[in-house]
């Protein structure tokens, strides 16, 4: 009983809610894999396509929002995109380093 109360406790914080459900939003679309390609070029090419897909389901989960969780919502989602673009950079780099 008490380590559900722990885990309540710490999904309690909206900025914690917000991560999680854009994080596992952003995974449970890989289990639609594999897309149309025509799809897969439009969200490989285009940041503010996913930035809005993420944001917008942030707004639909957490509705009502108010000015605060907006703001959240949307530096969230960026700070995930970025930090995803920024690992397959990384991982495009290390590729080219070891041939």
């Amino acid at each position: 009983m008490t380590e559900c109360l722990i885990i309540n406790n710490f999904i309690n914080n909206d900025t914690i809610q917000i991560f999680l459900t854009l994080f596992l939003g952003m995974f449970a679309g890989l289990t639609l894999r594999p897309i149309p390609q025509i799809i897969d070029d439009v969200f490989s090419n285009n940041f503010f396509i996913k930035l809005t897909i993420l944001v917008l389901l942030g707004i639909r989960i957490f509705f009502p929002i108010n000015y605060s969780k907006l703001i959240i919502i949307i530096t969230i989602a960026s700070i995930l995109l970025i930090s995803l673009d920024f690992l397959r950079k990384y991982e495009c780099k290390k590729k080219i380093n070891h041939k």
